[in-house]
């Protein structure tokens, strides 16, 4: 569910700059033996050690030899998942093509970076939204009534299957009335959201292109969408974080996330490696 005028700008960004310094992230289950192979990495000296600005500690070490082969083994026939870099990786596709690269042509090879989803941090992205859609707050409240169990709380907070309302200076807590049942998408917080409130009750149809709509990621969008609801009105929505199980069920089911799902963190920094094309 990439959008191919990104797809297309990034795989032109690769034609003209011949290189890429940004790895798409990827993680996968767990696999057998590699806490303590990488352990085994990590005893040795490495290549690079650096403080970047805020409080991103990188460290790179280089695996080779035996332990190489015991890595690439290590992941024959593991299944990984693109967690960040959707567009850039359809770019690189979208390069090889251009190119009529096979695919086991080098050149088609993309840069990644692995995280084992027991080590993967995800942040909820929060939902702001610019009006009420045409309601007066008492008649917002009303027409989430058949949808949630809505109760005003000035202390509440998200948690799986249960949401934060933020509208006119309190919090209400919103839990489904209705069992959450269905597909793993369906039964995703994001997809909730959708269905039993941005469309039925404040018409957004489509999360990814309506304008009323702003997702923002961590601590620093929740804050910023409480600071956005105190000083501008609308409504704001506080989510939790997903669950990275969540996340795999639905690629394994053959879906697609919805927009602005999931936020992962920390961010290693492009340009630590560079890989010319």
């Amino acid at each position: 569910a990439t959008r191919p005028a990104r797809v297309a700008l990034l795989a032109d960004h690769l034609d003209a700059v011949g290189a890429t310094s940004s790895p798409v992230a990827l993680t996968h289950r767990h696999v057998e033996g590699l806490t303590d192979l990488v352990a085994e990495v990590e005893s040795t000296e490495p290549v690079l050690d650096h403080h970047g600005l805020g409080d991103l500690h990188q460290t790179v070490w280089r695996v080779g030899g035996d332990r190489a082969g015991r890595l690439a083994g290590l992941f024959a026939g593991v299944p990984t998942y693109i967690t960040d870099g959707h567009h850039r990786m359809g770019a690189a596709a979208e390069w090889a093509r251009r190119h009529g690269l096979a695919a086991d042509d080098p050149r088609a090879r993309v840069m990644v970076e692995l995280f084992p989803d027991d080590q993967l941090r995800i942040e909820a992205f929060h939902r702001y939204v610019s009006d009420l859609g045409g309601h007066h707050v008492s008649d917002l409240l009303a027409a989430l009534a058949p949808a949630f169990e809505v109760e005003a709380d000035d202390g509440a907070e998200p948690a799986h299957g249960r949401f934060v309302l933020l509208v006119a200076g309190h919090r209400y807590r919103l839990t489904p009335r209705e069992p959450v049942v269905g597909s793993a998408l369906d039964r995703l917080d994001v997809s909730v959201l959708q269905h039993r409130l941005l469309a039925p009750v404040l018409g957004i149809d489509d999360p990814g292109t309506d304008t009323r709509l702003l997702a923002l990621p961590g601590a620093t969008g929740r804050h910023e969408v409480e600071t956005r609801v105190a000083e501008r009105g609308g409504l704001g929505v506080l989510l939790a974080p997903m669950r990275v199980g969540d996340l795999l069920d639905v690629a394994d089911a053959g879906q697609s996330m919805p927009p602005k799902s999931s936020y992962l963190t920390p961010k290693p920094r492009s340009g630590v490696f560079l890989v010319e094309r």
